[in-house]
């Protein structure tokens, strides 16, 4: 998390930063990169040149333009959210259950184990990050082709170019790291509440088993207003995220289908599609995923704590057990479920567009 706030500030939307001048230097240098290499890419769409503008140099322009809206949609959720992203962090500092504060080893190493995932996915993509950068360099050419005014030397296109890739690619991965490591960390605190309710009878003092009763239903509460203020902050964000990610699978495949041979440009694309996937499985719907899951294993711990030793609070346990239907929901534009099924539809409809797109250029 420190790491992607950090990335953050550099690009000049840190929400726990107030927004100065600094701050709004970083973000309108960012923009003005974004917008200008965007505005050359629709450029080279009216004036080609001698370039042939086919289906796969239009495709090439489109996907970056939607990852260039994509990233500016990414600002705009950091800078106009700001206010809501600090209640975020404030709350995650203040209300959150520590780790360090579980008294078995074990449960801790359980949860620290689901933090090492976001840990895992910032290292695939920083590698992924680092291996483009290497092949931009190798290739000694623009990474994607765009309208180039006469005034204007190729060597500082290709400079503003990997200069906009790099300012992108960073942004994507602090961004959806943050809002990653959000999904770890209500997740990790389902399993600490499973972890209480499971031993909340474990104890023969009726009146600690009462106060602490009402202990975990209070903080389940707060994880699922926590939850919906989460969702409710980054929904619309998302929305764009899928549109994105089917847009790139799909051209990307189609890239490599009309490949002739194996060369540093292919091994680039490559590249980018990892990125892409670990994107949408490793910081979204796997990590949502694991919150759904914990969650619904609340009554299941419930249910299996030794209750019949206490008759006294079996209707405590029935209300607890009835509280199923307050389950966690994640949801992109408050239209499509966020979780691992529908990664695997996202791949599926890319998959299937890339046949269409296939069997049109075909004909």
């Amino acid at each position: 998390m420190k790491q992607s706030l950090f990335i953050c500030t550099i690009l000049g939307c840190n929400p726990k930063i107030p927004f100065g001048k600094i701050q709004l230097l970083l973000t309108t240098v960012v923009v003005s990169c974004m917008v200008t290499f965007g505005l050359l890419l629709f450029l080279h769409i009216l004036y080609p040149g001698e370039d042939v503008m086919n289906l796969e140099v239009i495709s090439n322009i489109f996907t970056c333009l939607s990852s260039i809206g994509f990233m500016l949609s990414k600002l705009t959720l950091m800078l106009n959210k700001r206010k809501e992203m600090r209640k975020i962090f404030q709350y995650i500092e203040t209300v959150f259950w520590r780790i360090e504060d579980v008294p078995d080893e074990t449960e801790r190493t359980e949860c620290k184990k689901i933090l090492l995932q976001g840990v895992y996915t910032i290292h695939a993509w920083s590698f992924l990050f680092i291996l483009w950068l290497f092949l931009c360099l190798k290739i000694k050419s623009l990474p994607l082709k765009c309208y180039q005014p006469e005034w204007i030397p190729l060597p500082f296109l290709i400079v503003l170019e990997n200069v906009a890739f790099i300012l992108l690619s960073m942004g994507v991965i602090a961004i959806d790291g943050i809002i990653m490591n959000l999904f770890l960390m209500i997740a990790i605190q389902l399993k600490m509440l499973n972890r209480e309710f499971k031993s909340m009878f474990d104890t023969k003092d009726e009146n600690f088993i009462a106060e602490k009763i009402v202990k975990l239903i209070e903080h389940h509460d707060f994880i699922l207003w926590f939850t919906s203020l989460i969702n409710e902050t980054i929904s619309a964000s998302m929305v764009i995220f899928l549109g994105n990610i089917v847009s790139n699978l799909c051209i990307y495949l189609y890239h490599f289908s009309t490949m002739n041979s194996i060369g540093w440009g292919i091994i680039r694309d490559i590249d980018v599609l990892g990125g892409t996937l670990i994107g949408i499985f490793g910081a979204y719907c796997v990590p949502a995923q694991i919150c759904i899951n914990e969650a619904e294993d609340i009554k299941i711990s419930a249910y299996f704590s030794k209750w019949y030793e206490h008759p006294r609070f079996k209707r405590h346990i029935s209300m607890i057990l009835a509280r199923d239907s307050l389950g966690i929901t994640i949801t992109a534009g408050g239209i499509v479920k966020v979780d691992l099924e529908t990664a695997l539809r996202v791949v599926k409809l890319a998959c299937s567009y890339y046949c269409f797109l296939k069997t049109v250029t075909d004909i």
